[in-house]
């Protein structure tokens, strides 16, 4: 029999490839190609796109009329992914379907993760090709070489009963299904004709908007936020006051367990003092128990997105953890088990004296002796691939100069948390001190033996631990002291995966997504400012409108998750249990009053869009047409028409008026057509301003040109034409924006792709002739690069300049002085600087 092999990506099929002997080759009898794919290859269509033709129209726009869906319309046809640049999957699919051909089995080698989700990625590709031979399942924990072997020797014929793909194939169809809640919110608010501003722009600088959110995971990350913000607003400190003692020398207080009830905290010191408690006790009873803390275990993927907590770019963690993966430094990082199995741990092992000299460690290495499987590290059995380990090791200033500064902070986690489970547990006695006449004031301290991996990671404490046995028989005082109820903790990401995880709620695969997500621009459901996470606009709507919605239960959600877990529901039980919770919560939606108070008085005017009043013209064959008193531009200014311009405009001519100063709006009453659908209206046009503006086109590319360089420096007809000719423009003496100097620049019309392949000649400004530097392309756009900078000492080489280009950062470490030609101790980082089109540059000295 003749097996294909489809990894999920390229990198993965390397490693297949390593592990067998080639991309085709033979074991165990049997042949194999080995193919891969590109991660997700196919996505469900719009919902107009899934229903009979006749019934498209009804889906296509927004409106309660057609909500709750018919799910007898629904077909769940997939249709190839697209990515930025316009370009499809279906080249992919096309080569898979070919290797495939001439084999006898197709074996599913996709991320073997407990939600299914590889295998769905898969059997889509199975269905999308019309494959009708069998199917086999291989289990991996991880692309290492003995792994893959096993998982060939073992794999399994699976069909589509198969639990991992039911699971994986149920949650996507009820999400989807539920997205009519996320649905059913927008047109609510848009009853009142209210949109929240996006704080991106879209194309040629127009307002973007923001729609409201529910999903399963969504929601109850904006209601744990939300709860909280509303929590601390509403806070009230009330203060108590009770009796404790306290031991002069080592500074123990003895203080009595609080239940809510107990009548020993008072509201005065007054009550306090008429407790009848004897002045001076003695420490009696003490207890002396000897504990171990183990080391952290290995990380999962919500360890990674609590680095938001250290300022690294959520959107950036998701990205760098699957790149790391890609390349083979870390291990799967969408796992929800900790655990590692032994051979894995072994494999740490012969990898400890390298992560050793990665963290300067060598000093402590005879206290990383633990090189034997234990708990609660090693299991005999995992759950899908393990906790997130380190695979390989580099040196420090290879890795740096190829991988970013999130890259680098989720490697060293990794890395930190695969030596640590290597390290002596930290060892010390716990003491439980009572008082001889009164039990029920207790103190604990703690004396320690053995500081183990917190001493091997330099988080020793230096005071002295206190001894509990020598404290027996010491006296000690009665004081009144002072407390308070306690403010709620301010939410960062690590309490919000905290609340998550003991809701259970998401898994760490799940969790790494969707919060990543709820921050990205263009979603913007939540912020993250000054160490607390707070609602956006859209989050803030989204959390109020969704206080009674089922889908923002967590009751709910745990029990849908059992449900959707179980793999074994048919898709008809998938719509039974998702419509019930739709249909609940749709009529919750739709009952909601005080809508535009609520968005009003809750979130910034300045990011809302609140519809303009209307005014009626009359036209000469006696029609009336509607237009706003006042005409939006996307930078927020606004136009009002003047009662000339609605007498021209009735009359059916055309009137132009200035919105920004390089642009003009041409706009007449006539026949128009937005997203495929006509009206009769205002239609209008953008212009460009001739007194403000250069325009025309240059080798059949268009040009506009700003006139003003700044207030005071017009760009004049004869420089214009220079420009036009392809010759850099040298101009001095132009004045700083804060009036503080002046500077020279050169100036150049370079061609540059704009969205949707189109071409423009732009205006770009450097501050060293762009004649004598080299050129680099970065997102399409041209910069100019100093190819000789002296801290440095030498030349960008190609390889340096390839990377620039690509958008990487270069760190460099030994430099040289210019004048004294000595080697000093520094970090210099270059990278593009893309808003003055030149090099950016970043030192930092480092002490030796």
């Amino acid at each position: 029999m003749k097996f294909y092999i489809l990894a999920e990506k390229k990198m993965a099929a390397q490693d297949f490839s390593k592990a067998l002997g080639g991309q085709t080759g033979t074991r165990n009898g049997h042949d194999y190609v080995i193919g891969h794919a590109a991660g997700h290859l196919l996505k469900l269509r719009k919902p107009e796109d899934l229903v009979p033709k006749e019934r498209s129209d009804f889906y296509h726009k927004w409106s309660f009329a057609h909500l709750p869906w018919v799910m007898r319309d629904f077909t769940w046809k997939l249709m190839y992914m697209v990515n930025k640049k316009g370009e499809t999957t279906k080249e992919i699919i096309d080569r898979i379907a070919t290797e495939s051909a001439e084999c006898d089995a197709f074996v599913i080698a996709g991320d073997d993760d407990p939600s299914g989700e590889g295998d769905l990625i898969q059997w889509d590709i199975i269905d999308w090709i019309g494959w009708n031979k069998p199917v086999y399942r291989m289990h991996f924990p991880d692309s290492g070489v003995k792994e893959v072997q096993h998982a060939f020797d073992t794999m399994e014929i699976v069909d589509r009963t198969d639990k991992a793909y039911v699971r994986s194939r149920n949650r996507r169809i009820w999400d989807y299904i539920s997205m009519q809640l996320t649905e059913a919110l927008n047109v609510k608010l848009g009853e009142y004709g209210i949109k929240i501003k996006s704080k991106i722009k879209g194309k040629g600088g127009r307002q973007k908007f923001v729609n409201l959110r529910a999903g399963r995971l969504k929601s109850m990350i904006l209601k744990f936020i939300g709860d909280r913000l509303v929590e601390r607003k509403n806070f009230k400190k009330k203060s108590y006051f009770e009796n404790r003692y306290y031991e002069e020398n080592s500074g123990l207080v003895f203080s009595r367990k609080y239940t809510d009830g107990d009548e020993w905290r008072y509201d005065t010191p007054e009550e306090t003092q008429n407790e009848m408690l004897s002045q001076n006790d003695v420490i009696g009873e003490v207890k002396a128990v000897a504990k171990e803390k183990t080391p952290e275990e290995l990380p999962l993927g919500d360890d990674l997105v609590a680095l938001i907590d250290k300022g690294f770019d959520p959107e950036q963690i998701v990205r760098s953890a699957q790149k790391l993966k890609d390349e083979g430094f870390i291990s799967y990082h969408r796992t929800n088990d900790r655990h590692i199995l032994a051979n894995q741990f072994e494999e740490l092992v012969e990898l400890k004296d390298a992560l050793i000299a990665w963290f300067g460690l060598e000093s402590q290495a005879e206290k990383i002796n633990c090189l034997t499987p234990r708990k609660p590290y090693v299991a005999d059995s995992i759950d899908g691939h393990g906790g997130i380990r380190v695979l390989k090791v580099v040196q420090p200033v290879e890795f740096k100069m190829n991988h970013n500064e999130t890259e680098l902070a989720i490697y060293d986690l990794v890395a930190k948390r695969s030596l640590m489970i290597m390290c002596e547990n930290k060892k010390y006695i716990s003491y439980r001190l009572r008082l001889k006449n009164n039990p029920n004031f207790e103190a604990t301290c703690k004396k320690v033996t053995n500081f183990g991996f917190d001493e091997v990671f330099g988080k020793v404490n230096s005071k002295s631990d206190l001894d509990g046995e020598m404290l027996e028989g010491k006296t000690v005082i009665l004081t009144i002291e002072e407390g308070s109820n306690t403010m709620p903790a301010k939410l960062n990401i690590d309490r919000l995966l905290e609340l998550l995880k003991k809701k259970n709620i998401g898994t760490g695969a799940s969790r790494l997504q969707a919060i990543p997500e709820a921050m990205s621009a263009g979603s913007e459901l939540i912020e993250y400012k000054n160490g607390e996470l707070i609602l956006s606009p859209a989050g803030i709507i989204s959390y109020l409108m969704s206080q009674n919605l089922l889908i923002s239960d967590w009751h709910t959600t745990q029990k849908l998750n059992e449900f959707l877990d179980s793999g074994n529901k048919t898709i008809e039980q998938v719509y039974e249990s998702v419509m019930e919770l739709v249909n609940h919560d749709l009529s919750v939606i739709k009952g909601l009053t005080g809508v535009q108070e609520l968005v009003v008085n809750h979130v910034d005017a300045n990011m809302l869009f609140i519809p303009t009043e209307k005014i009626s013209i009359d036209l000469p064959d006696g029609r009336e047409v509607k237009l706003p008193k006042q005409y939006a531009w996307s930078n927020g200014k606004e136009h009002t028409f003047t009662n000339k311009e609605l007498e021209q405009l009735s009359n059916l001519e055309e009137i132009t008026f200035a919105m920004t100063p390089e642009v003009n709006i041409k706009a007449k009453i006539g026949e128009g057509n937005v997203n495929g659908r006509d009206y009769f209206g205002l239609i209008t046009e953008m212009v460009p301003n001739a007194d403000n503006i250069y325009f025309g086109e240059k080798d059949d590319f268009p040009y506009q040109i700003r006139k003003k360089l700044t207030d005071d420096r017009v760009i004049t007809t004869d420089e214009l034409s220079q420009l036009l000719a392809g010759q850099t423009l040298k101009i001095d003496n132009l004045m700083k924006k804060d009036k503080s100097g002046t500077y020279s620049a050169y100036f150049v019309l370079e061609l540059e792709e704009k969205s949707e392949g189109k071409k423009y000649w732009i205006l770009n400004r450097y501050f060293t002739d762009p004649n004598k530097m080299v050129k680099v392309v970065f997102k399409k756009k041209n910069y100019s690069l100093d190819p000789y900078f002296s801290p440095l000492g030498r030349k960008f080489t190609s390889e340096e300049l390839e990377m620039l280009s690509a958008g990487k950062a270069l760190e460099f470490y030994d430099l040289v002085s210019k004048s004294t030609k000595k080697n000093y101790n520094a970090k210099v980082k270059f990278m593009i600087d893309s808003q003055y089109h030149d090099l950016k540059v970043n030192m930092t000295f480092i002490k030796k």
